[in-house]
């Protein structure tokens, strides 16, 4: 699977084929996160047996090229669930983003370290690709920013509320990743 994932894209990639990826991938996805194995991290995560996948998000996502103009602005999942209506907001959670591929500073994710720590849900939408995180909080942009490289099946787990987003990706390699979330 890594070797299929790691091929390089040329030309423009139809929409189409990405939206149908990710159709067939979701149920695979939240089939894999309903797994004792994923429950079982979580669970010591949590230090707390009664943990349930928030099954209103379970995502297969794909980093294409800037030519598609698919990547995910800044945001904070607890926001992100707010926002879309998800009854899981209200509850503490934690995402776990699994790589598929290598990812690098040109295709990965980008993190605001210690976002998390005033417990507060900003105004913001995921989908703002261009928003400056200043526009956001001008105490935010004063944070440092890291973005993620990893290797096919390195595991991230991401606090609901640290701002994130996906890095412009900038080559002709796609980055694949699964994300779920347990509460």
């Amino acid at each position: 699977l890594p070797e299929r994932l790691n091929l390089p894209l040329e030309g423009d990639v139809p929409k189409k084929v990405i939206f149908d990826l990710r159709a067939e991938m979701t149920n695979l996805v939240t089939e894999f996160s309903h797994s004792f194995l994923v429950k079982n991290i979580f669970v010591d995560l949590f230090n707390n047996e009664d943990v349930i996948p928030c099954d209103s998000f379970n995502d297969f996502r794909g980093n294409f090229p800037n030519f598609t103009g698919l990547a995910t602005g800044w945001h904070q999942d607890a926001e992100t669930f707010f926002t879309l209506g998800h009854k899981d907001w209200k509850n503490s959670f934690y995402a776990m983003w699994i790589s598929l591929n290598d990812a690098d500073q040109n295709n990965s994710v980008e993190v605001i370290g210690g976002s998390h720590q005033e417990k507060r849900l900003y105004s913001q939408n995921y989908s703002y690709l261009s928003r400056d995180i200043s526009d956001i909080s001008k105490k935010l942009s004063k944070l440092s920013t890291t973005k993620i490289e990893c290797h096919a099946g390195d595991v991230f787990f991401i606090d609901p509320l640290v701002f994130h987003r996906s890095v412009t990706n900038k080559n002709n390699y796609a980055r694949f990743s699964c994300d779920m979330r347990y509460c």
